[in-house]
């Protein structure tokens, strides 16, 4: 779902785990993103959180443990909303 509905976004390829790591594409900050996901019932950890020495700033960390495939699939296409939301302005 993210190659298909962020393609400019980088995401890590765990072997396993519980959360994919996804950076941002340039122009889409994990602060304004969370505020306008949340328009779209998507609930969001700030990026900054993770990075206790600064950065992060275009960084979420996403669960997939407890969603089906046709949930992931909508949340992507949501978060993919937001974030060409955020990019283009419209969302502010």
């Amino acid at each position: 779902a993210i190659d298909v509905y962020l393609p400019d976004a980088q995401a890590t390829r765990p072997d396993g785990g519980f959360f994919v790591s996804l950076t941002l594409p340039e122009g889409a900050r994990t602060t304004a993103v969370r505020t306008a996901a949340a328009k779209r019932n998507l609930n969001l950890s700030d990026g900054l959180a993770f990075f206790p020495a600064g950065g992060g700033e275009r960084f979420l960390r996403l669960p997939f443990c407890a969603l089906t495939p046709a949930q992931i699939d909508q949340g992507i296409r949501r978060l993919a909303d937001t974030v060409n939301e955020v990019q283009t302005g419209a969302g502010q």
